[in-house]
């Protein structure tokens, strides 16, 4: 399935699914704003193409001359760079281009680190996975997918500042990524999901992170959740935000001073 197709699919997603957590507005907020690659996307997206599919990378992606566009020398190089690239391709100067192959150099270590646990597995790069829970259609493209006949497992490439383990933790509650593990492994039957999880400035480290099952749970629950405020508001076309009633709020502990400490 293409991008297009996929993307005009009616169904629920992680991506859609942490925004109907904060509510139903801002859900649907989020499926009419005009989406602009930023240069942190940018770069998420190319170094999943130089990750799993080095090839498409080769062609599609090329590597810019140096050029100073401010002097009419610069101007005329670009120029004349820029006639070159055919339809569908873009390209990368230099720093760039070692930025983006040294997080792919890490990330495909983990990936092979994994795969080695599953050696006859088929590899299923980005394929549309689909079904149903709580009465809700839902649907994702995991990075990839090891098929296996002990239900093999589910990895993803996540791009971070800091790969440790404690930063790391603190990343997956942060954007929800137990919640995007939830969604995979429910679709596809896969029994493991594992992040690698590639550090975005030098070293460009990078580490394999697998959910205890307590992280697994949560994700289960915000899934089950999301699925049925989903359902509910599809079902009336009803899509609340906030309530406007007063409410009592409670700090976090961490935000109470402590004069001991």
């Amino acid at each position: 399935m293409s991008h297009q197709a996929y993307n005009e699919t009616k169904a629920l997603n992680y991506s859609g699914a942490k925004e109907i957590l904060k509510s139903p507005l801002a859900y649907q907020a989020w499926l009419k704003a005009e989406r602009e690659e930023t240069p942190a996307l940018k770069l998420g997206r190319l170094v999943h193409l130089a990750s799993l599919e080095p090839h498409v990378f080769d062609k599609q992606v090329r590597l810019a001359p140096t050029w100073d566009a401010r002097t009419t020398e610069g101007k005329a190089i670009k120029k004349a760079f820029l006639a070159t690239l055919k339809e569908g391709e873009e390209y990368l100067d230099q720093e760039e281009m070692d930025e983006v192959m040294s997080i792919a150099e890490g990330a495909q270590a983990g990936i092979e680190t994994i795969a080695s646990m599953y050696p006859d597995a088929a590899r299923l790069k980005e394929h549309t996975v689909t079904g149903k829970h709580e009465g809700a259609f839902i649907k994702g493209r995991p990075d990839l997918i090891l098929h296996h006949a002990d239900g093999g497992a589910i990895i993803d490439i996540k791009t971070t500042m800091d790969a440790g383990a404690e930063s790391f933790a603190k990343d997956v509650a942060k954007y929800k990524y137990n919640l995007q593990a939830a969604f995979y492994l429910h679709m596809t039957g896969a029994k493991r999901f594992f992040f690698v999880a590639v550090e975005k400035k030098a070293p460009f480290d990078w580490a394999v992170y697998e959910l205890d099952a307590e992280a697994l749970e949560s994700g289960k629950r915000m899934m089950t959740s999301a699925c049925l405020t989903y359902r509910e508001c599809s079902l009336y076309n009803n899509w609340p935000g906030y309530s406007k009633q007063v409410q009592t709020i409670t700090l976090p502990k961490w935000a109470f001073y402590n004069e001991e400490s």
